[in-house]
């Protein structure tokens, strides 16, 4: 029984070695979280005294519903010192224009926030290939047309070349999923680098309870707020 202990201590500390070499090759870029309901008991005094964070990415939409929680997260979030993100997690089976829709009439417009995402990681069984890049492209000219903003597209890059490798994506900055990698994640071919990186879906951070999706922004704080700026 103690060597099983001992055993699992050691584990544990490799783990918690490995983390933090991990961060300390990132350490230039700017660090954030995203958020949905999922994250149901979130003590966001305990955020503000994260120095580190520079951003927090919550969801707004998902087809044609709102996320319960966005309307307090996008609240609490601009009582901290963080910049914003809203992202749409879209749905191949209802229509792209209404989608859109319901997504800028549930984003306040706030100067200083991250511009518009779009959340693309789910199959249909009703649409082809084909339709799930034109309805994406539909959703992203129209909210660029009604913002001003270029939106970013969130996906992994297993579906990303499987399904929408089209390069008139490419013009929308990328925020990648990657969980296996320890330098810089690998892009799609139509893609020259990356913007955002979801480095992990299991992250631990005081103030929420349970896992939380960590990112990383291709750039420093600084960076971040002339980016989240300058449209």
């Amino acid at each position: 029984m103690k060597t099983k202990f001992i055993f699992l201590l050691v584990v544990f500390a490799l783990h918690i070695e490995c983390v933090r070499k991990s961060e300390a090759k990132h350490s230039s870029f700017a660090k954030g979280i995203d958020i949905s309901k999922y994250q149901r008991t979130i003590h966001w005094t305990d955020l503000v005294k994260q120095k580190e964070m520079a951003f927090i990415i919550a969801r707004a939409t998902e087809g044609m519903a709102i996320d319960d929680s966005f309307s307090k997260h996008w609240k609490e979030i601009h009582k901290i010192d963080c910049i914003g993100g809203a992202y749409h997690f879209f749905s191949n089976e209802e229509s792209p224009l209404l989608q859109a829709k319901l997504f800028l009439e549930t984003v306040p417009v706030k100067k200083g926030n991250l511009p518009p995402i779009l959340d693309v990681e789910a199959y249909s069984t009703i649409q082809t290939k084909h339709q799930l890049i034109e309805n994406c492209l539909t959703w992203l000219t129209y909210v660029e047309k009604a913002t001003g903003r270029t939106p970013i597209l969130y996906s992994n890059l297993y579906f990303i070349t499987n399904n929408l490798s089209d390069p008139r994506l490419r013009k929308y900055p990328l925020w990648i999923a990657e969980y296996n990698s320890d330098s810089i994640p690998k892009v799609p071919e139509i893609w020259d680098t990356w913007l955002f990186w979801q480095k992990s879906d299991s992250y631990l951070l005081k103030g929420i309870q349970g896992d939380v999706d960590y990112d990383l922004f291709h750039g420093s704080k600084e960076d971040l707020q002339n980016y989240s700026n300058k449209e």
